[in-house]
């Protein structure tokens, strides 16, 4: 699918440009993965009244006097060649979506950039955005995806007869030896803001630009015209970050990340989310030449490399009172989006910030991925922030769903929070949520996932338990299902279109959209303590009543799985076997070895062979790797 950022492993870190967190410039670090997500979420048409009436307005100057003007704010200039160089980008189609974005009141226009693969994605972004109220339009990469954008309604530029390619972000090593995204990346990357260009070109005073992935839970709009106004002309550029703990005062007055904490400026800006102003059109152009004529780098290491001003520079106190700074040689405004409303994949999932600090988020940006594609999608399932199509709310087979068991008192004992500790912890929810897979089968119901706890952060090398200076609580519940379950295997082997189809996340229950009549679970005590079918008839004919209603299970023993007949537990175990991931990580004993630990959902069984082939016959152990 189409994300800005790569899944980063011990050996990319190698390579990077700038420390995530702070102090220094170092390694840069941005933890995404990409996704592939092809299906729509609804077939119903979603008109835009406002964005068809302009351009055909527009349409029909065009044609009439060959030159692409539209309202009095547009100089008749501003289209010509907004779309050179944007193959399948109308100059039509870009002045209509900002001569819509014009007649509301603040001019605010919101868009994002999406191709054939983010569509399911991109349809989620609409339904968010086009709940605010606010005029929008979504840049298609290619025709597939522009085709089925249209069909829908949705204001769309860009894509017109371009063929769908694989764009999505890979590393490749470079002939110094040196690591560089793969060229069709790159082509994308310039993309990006040839098309932001183009928007403020046309007239585009206020520009809201995101990755398709980018959802928002409330409105960026409010938030940022508070700091553009005449008094910090040109600009703002305000822009989002991969910084992991916002400041105190931010947090405390929803105000911008104060850019005299070094950790705050120094961290790495991320052009998932960004807000520029017209007047900032300059600094746009110069960051978009620097993408251009350097396409062996990132676009999102070289927007800084174009705006930042080394050394900084003395802040006049209009733009310090409003924590903006000044880059592109002093002529221009910047600020930092708060991370704690403006949230990135760890404050959001994992610090939980807003969720602490009892505000609403404004955006969500699913970043610090463990793996790729499918847990981007299942975190944002777990915020209930994606528009699945109706029929995922309401299986027709039912759902069962548990409440967990939690061994507490395994939480950093003596203040201290050991691996085996940790894995203890987690292993012990897995034994429930076997026993649990094995009861949904036998009943047919979709299994709905426990909130899992975690004793420990996960990254991509060794941490003592989390990340240092980020403000993450031990233990971390609910903890993201991909810190603990392989979410590619399980989309692979359970899933249909790119989603669960045997499983749910653990917030499906609490989801607004789910249907009311499905809101009344029937609540047991506990399962039967055999799986035997003369135990299952009196549970299934209290299901025979309600058979779509949910049905939830105080306590879920850890032992169901050893009641079933042997030819059962050898499917059970070889459907299961690979659904763990693995902790990371720990010192290293040995330089070869990972400091990983793989998760084993047969942990407690004696004589089980785990998925890399050890057979267990003594009590389960750390082990790292391999």
């Amino acid at each position: 699918g189409f994300v800005w950022a790569a899944e980063v492993t011990s050996f990319i870190w190698t390579t990077m440009r700038r420390n995530l967190l702070c102090c220094r410039p170092g390694a840069f670090v941005q933890w995404m993965g990409w996704y592939d997500q092809t299906y729509s979420h609804r077939d119903l048409p979603m008109l835009d009244g406002e964005f068809m009436e302009a351009l055909s307005t527009v349409q029909q100057a065009a044609d009439a006097s060959g030159a692409a003007a539209a309202g009095p704010a547009v100089p008749a200039a501003a289209s010509a060649g907004a779309e050179e160089g944007v193959e399948g980008l109308d100059s039509a189609s870009v002045l209509a979506v900002c001569d819509a974005a014009r007649r509301h009141s603040d001019g605010a226009l919101i868009a994002c950039i999406a191709d054939h693969n983010s569509l399911h994605m991109a349809l989620s972004w609409v339904a968010a955005v086009r709940a605010l109220n606010r005029s929008f339009a979504v840049f298609a990469v290619d025709s597939e995806i522009r085709a089925e954008l249209v069909r829908r309604g949705v204001p769309t530029i860009g894509g017109e007869g371009v063929p769908p390619a694989d764009m999505r972000m890979t590393w490749v090593k470079t002939k110094a030896g040196g690591l560089a995204p793969n060229e069709r990346f790159a082509k994308l990357g310039g993309l990006r803001s040839h098309v932001m260009i183009a928007l403020l070109r046309a007239g585009c005073e206020h520009l809201l630009f995101t990755d398709a992935d980018v959802l928002f839970s409330g409105d960026p709009v409010p938030f940022v015209l508070r700091f553009s106004d005449e008094a910090v002309r040109p600009g703002p550029v305000l822009v989002s970050s991969d910084f992991l703990n916002t400041n105190m005062s931010a947090r405390a007055d929803g105000q911008l990340e104060d850019p005299q904490v070094s950790a705050v400026y120094y961290a790495a800006w991320n052009v998932g989310l960004l807000y520029w102003h017209r007047s900032a059109l300059p600094a746009l152009e110069a960051w978009h030449k620097l993408v251009v004529d350097t396409p062996e780098q990132w676009e999102q290491a070289l927007i800084r490399t174009a705006l930042e001003d080394k050394p900084r520079r003395t802040v006049r106190p209009a733009l310090a009172s409003r924590r903006l700074f000044t880059g592109f040689n002093g002529t221009t405004s910047i600020g930092v989006l708060p991370v704690d409303r403006f949230c990135n994949g760890h404050t959001y999932f994992v610090q939980r910030l807003p969720q602490r600090h009892r505000h609403e988020p404004i955006a969500v940006h699913p970043t610090f991925l463990p793996t790729p594609g499918a847990s981007k999608m299942h975190r944002l399932r777990e915020a209930t922030l994606v528009d699945d199509p109706p029929e995922y709310y309401s299986p027709p087979q039912g759902v069962l769903a548990y409440t967990p068991r939690v061994r507490l008192d395994l939480a950093r004992p003596s203040g201290v929070m050991g691996v085996e500790a940790h894995m203890a912890m987690v292993h012990e929810q897995l034994s429930q949520l076997r026993s649990a897979w094995v009861l949904a089968q036998k009943l047919g119901r979709v299994l709905v996932l426990p909130t899992l706890t975690c004793g420990l952060d996960r990254l991509w090398w060794e941490i003592n338990g989390t990340i240092p200076g980020t403000d993450t609580p031990l233990p971390i519940s609910p903890c993201p299902a991909d810190l603990v379950l392989d979410l590619e295997v399980l989309v692979r082997n359970h899933g249909r279109d790119g989603r669960l189809v045997a499983v749910r996340e653990y917030s499906f229950l609490q989801n607004p959209r789910l249907p009311a009549e499905l809101r009344t679970p029937i609540t047991l005590p506990r399962p039967p303590s055999s799986l035997d079918e003369a135990s299952l008839v009196p549970l299934r004919a209290q299901l025979a009543a309600r058979p779509a209603a949910p049905l939830l299970f105080g306590e879920m023993p850890p032992d169901l799985y050893e009641k079933l007949p042997p030819s059962e537990r050898q499917q059970t175990e070889r459907t299961l076997l690979v659904w763990a991931a693995f902790w990371c990580c720990t010192k290293r004993q040995n330089p070869k070895v990972r400091g990983a630990v793989w998760y084993d959902i047969f942990w407690d069984q004696p004589g089980h062979v785990d998925r890399h082939g050890r057979v267990w016959n003594e009590s389960w152990r750390v082990i790292l790797g391999p």
